[in-house]
């Protein structure tokens, strides 16, 4: 049997080749040095110094015994940035980063015991004092007590590893605290991806929903069913955002309202990726739906009966204002002269307050169909209004004996009645509330603001 071997010659600086031939009783060895060009092992000796030299991959032999550096290729230059002879000056050891040199050196004694390394990762330091990943195959031949390495620079991997696991992280932060509910689903309608909120809205979690395809079927609330199937098949057919309602039954049985939108989704070649589902919990805002729904509905009824009860109320008041004024009519007609001044200005009285009284009815039932047929604002004299509810109040002033003041006040843009009813609720609240120990005095005052006026009632009683 023929054994070929190698070694490097340090003088030479070629590699010598050995044959080794074994025979029955003894073993030769015979050493041959290539001394001619043409000699096939210098040929060969030629080949692999080629290869080694031209190895994008970073090539050595050290040495166990002294730590150092045998013989390195080219790589190591263009990779690490030192020059050969600064790599061969130091120990290997002494450019590996301090926080792997410990693994390191467990690595060289597990070598050493028979074991070779396979993809070893480490850190080692360039002339610029950045670090690269080198991963390391290396084997050990004890008689010589030499490694045997290549190392390949995995720094990029490493970085686009890294890179590509901030990005999952990313995508993860987003996907799984986001308050909805979300799911991805595959063009074959198998669940890729759900968000932990599922646990909160339907009380299941995503592991259950990932491993019970049906699950997501069963939870929809029965009325609703034939109206998710709808969905699925109108989704389908669209690209577009698709938004439903519908409702679903927790794992406590506790029915939820439930916002899904939901749009296919497609990678950057635009090929198909499945459907994207963001599913919102909406049972409080259905809640308050239904509760203002009904408070509506009870208000309108209300309104309705009061709008009724207005106008019942008015044409039964009507009726006697009507019989009042009529006899006072007949007579201020029948007495004619006979009534002195006194007594006639007591029916005009009379008369002109059953008159306004009349209309106040009629004012209190339009009042009552704001809601339907409110009157719409228009320009009216504040003087004319205050005139209308001084008279109305003039029985109340008289026995005060308040004094009521005012400014020239501005023609402004408001329901007549409405400012009638303002000024004599708010001038009857002054006088009500006056002070027993001196004269009732209020005054109307106005300003402008800018666009706008600002009333103000002053008194001076007891106040608030």
């Amino acid at each position: 049997m023929n054994v070929s071997l190698q070694s490097w010659d340090k003088n030479s600086q070629s590699w010598d080749f050995f044959s080794a031939e074994e025979k029955t009783q003894s073993v030769g060895i015979e050493r041959r040095h290539a001394t001619s060009d043409y000699s096939p092992h210098y040929r060969r000796n030629q080949d692999l110094n080629r290869f080694f030299d031209l190895s994008v991959d970073m090539l050595a032999i050290a040495s166990m015994r002294d730590g150092r550096w045998k013989r390195i290729n080219p790589a190591f230059s263009r990779i690490l940035g030192w020059r050969e002879e600064e790599l061969y000056s130091m120990p290997y050891f002494d450019i590996v980063h301090p926080d792997d040199l410990d693994r390191s050196r467990q690595a060289a004694a597990k070598l050493m015991s028979g074991k070779p390394l396979v993809d070893f990762e480490h850190r080692v330091r360039c002339k610029d004092g950045s670090y690269k990943l080198i991963a390391w195959n290396t084997a050990y031949y004890g008689a010589e007590g030499l490694m045997y390495c290549v190392g390949r620079d995995r720094t990029e991997f490493m970085e686009a590893e890294e890179a590509l696991r901030q990005v999952a992280e990313q995508f993860r932060i987003v996907a799984d605290f986001t308050y909805d509910w979300e799911y991805w689903l595959s063009e074959e309608d198998r669940l890729i991806y759900v968000s932990p909120s599922c646990e909160r809205i339907t009380g299941y979690t995503r592991e259950e929903f990932l491993h019970d395809p049906d699950l997501l079927k069963r939870i929809i609330h029965p009325k609703d069913r034939v109206l998710i199937e709808g969905h699925v098949q109108e989704a389908l057919a669209q690209s577009s955002l698709f938004e439903l309602e519908f409702r679903i039954l927790r794992s406590d049985g506790q029915e939820r309202w439930i916002s899904h939108a939901c749009q296919h989704v497609h990678s950057k070649d635009d090929l198909p990726m499945g459907r994207r589902v963001s599913n919102r919990d909406i049972t409080e805002r259905k809640t308050a739906e239904k509760a203002l729904l009904l408070a509506t509905e009870k208000l309108k009824r209300s309104n309705e009966d009061l709008e009724e009860f207005a106008h019942v109320v008015s044409h039964d008041l009507q009726e006697p204002l009507r019989v009042v004024t009529l006899f006072l009519e007949l007579l201020q007609k029948r007495s004619g002269t006979q009534l002195d001044e006194k007594s006639q200005k007591f029916i005009d009285n009379a008369v002109g307050g059953a008159t306004r009284m009349s209309k106040l009815i009629w004012d209190l039932l339009e009042f009552s169909r704001v809601p339907s047929s409110g009157k719409s604002p228009q320009l009216n004299d504040s003087n004319r209004a205050l005139a209308e509810a001084l008279v109305n109040l003039i029985g109340t002033i008289r026995e005060s004996g308040a004094t009521v003041t005012h400014d020239e006040l501005p023609t402004v843009m408001v329901d007549h009645t409405h400012l009638v009813q303002l000024f004599q609720n708010l001038i009857g609240n002054a006088v009500k509330f006056r002070s027993p120990d001196h004269p009732c005095l209020i005054h109307v005052g106005v300003e402008k603001e800018d666009r706008q006026w600002v009333f103000s009632i002053k008194d001076n009683g007891i106040g608030i």
